[in-house]
C-alpha cells in the first residue's frame, strides 16, 4: 500500500488520503451544519460587533449626505438672493429715472398737450346748492340697538337725499 500511495503523490494536496479527507470535509459542509454552541459564543459578539459598527456607519453617511444637501440648497438660495439683489436696485433705478419731475413735465407739455395753471386758463365755476324743503321732526325712536340704530341712520341718509 505505500507503494500506491507514493505513486499518486500530487504536489499540492499531498497524498491521496489527505485529499480524501478533504473532500469528505467539504462533504459534510455540505450537509447540515451542526449547532457548536462555543463557536456561537465566540462568533456572535464578532457579529453584533460588525452589525452595530454598519448601522453606525450608514447613520453617519446618512448625516453627512443629509449636510451636504441643506449645503447644496443654501448656497442656491444665496444665489438666487444675489440675482434678486441686482433685480431690485435694476428696478429701483428705473423706476427713478420714470418718476423724475422733469420727465413727468416734458411728457405732460409735449404729448398730452397739457399747460401750466394761469388765471387765464382757469376754469372757474359756480357752485349752487339746492334748496330743500323744512323737514317735520317725526315721533322719537323708542327702539333702541345697533341694527335698529343703522336701519334709522341709512333711512335719514335716504330722506335726505
Amino acid at each position: 500500500m505505500a507503494q500506491i500511495i507514493a505513486r499518486h503523490r500530487t504536489p499540492n494536496l499531498g497524498t491521496i488520503t489527505r485529499a480524501r479527507s478533504r473532500q469528505t470535509r467539504r462533504l459534510r459542509l455540505g450537509v447540515v451544519p451542526r449547532f457548536n454552541p462555543i463557536a456561537w459564543a465566540l462568533g456572535y459578539p464578532v457579529a453584533l460587533a460588525t452589525v452595530l459598527i454598519s448601522v453606525a456607519a450608514l447613520t453617519y453617511l446618512l448625516q453627512v449626505n443629509e449636510a451636504s444637501w441643506l449645503q447644496f440648497d443654501l448656497n442656491n438660495a444665496s444665489v438666487q438672493q444675489s440675482q434678486l439683489n441686482a433685480t431690485n436696485a435694476l428696478l429701483l433705478v428705473q423706476k427713478d429715472r420714470l418718476l423724475a419731475e422733469q420727465r413727468i413735465d416734458t411728457i405732460a407739455t409735449t404729448k398730452l398737450k397739457m399747460q401750466h395753471p394761469s388765471l387765464d386758463t382757469a376754469l372757474w365755476l359756480q357752485v349752487t346748492i339746492r334748496q330743500r324743503p323744512p323737514t317735520v321732526p317725526r315721533e322719537p325712536v323708542v327702539r333702541t340697538g345697533p341694527l335698529v340704530w343703522m336701519r334709522h341712520a341709512v333711512s335719514v341718509i335716504e330722506n335726505s337725499l
